[in-house]
């Protein structure tokens, strides 16, 4: 016997265990982060697009790191920025000063003043460290940074580099640097 009416949750959905009424939004599937990213720059953060719809609330962002460790970490945070035209930081992590990040670990940090969607759209989570080696990502890359980005129809960018120096304190708006072709795993719940 076959459904005959689609299905009542959205599978990839049920597929990472939650139900019901929680926030559980990924910048991509989990089973796509197939690559070690070497997407962070020391100081700077690396953005990463996230589709969240009315109702969400945003109150914990989680990243896996790769297979390199973090090394004398100074300073770092997650942050959220909104889906303005020039994203508005939302609210931040507390700096992490100099906490150790182990290889092929999931890292979650709650942000001090969960945010509900009003208006659904891409918003953005920021990852940062400033450190002697910053660790790699979890996540997957295109071919070539032009796909990440803008390529003309309105899309949004997918994954960027942005701000400079930025220590453990995010800068109040999301301005890009660079688009970046590697696109990291994260979580918004």
């Amino acid at each position: 016997m076959t459904r005959q009416s689609g299905p009542l949750y959205n599978e990839e959905y049920l597929r990472q265990g939650m139900h019901g009424d929680h926030t559980f939004v990924e910048s991509i599937p989990r089973w796509a982060a197939q690559s070690n990213l070497a997407a962070l720059t020391s100081g700077e953060m690396q953005a990463v697009a996230v589709p969240l719809n009315p109702g969400d609330t945003a109150e914990v962002i989680t990243f896996v790191t790769g297979a390199t460790h973090a090394v004398d970490v100074t300073a770092g945070f997650v942050a959220l920025y909104s889906n303005d035209p020039v994203p508005v930081l939302l609210d931040q992590s507390p700096d992490w000063g100099a906490a150790t990040f182990d290889a092929n670990t999931p890292y979650s940090f709650a942000i001090p003043n969960p945010h509900t969607v009003v208006t659904g759209g891409i918003y953005y989570v920021a990852v940062s460290f400033t450190a002697g080696t910053v660790p790699t990502l979890r996540g997957t890359t295109v071919q070539n940074a032009v796909m990440a980005g803008d390529i003309g129809l309105g899309e949004a960018v997918l994954a960027m580099n942005a701000g400079t120096a930025v220590g453990g304190t995010a800068p109040a708006t999301l301005e890009m640097h660079t688009v970046s072709a590697s696109i990291p795993y994260v979580v918004v719940s």
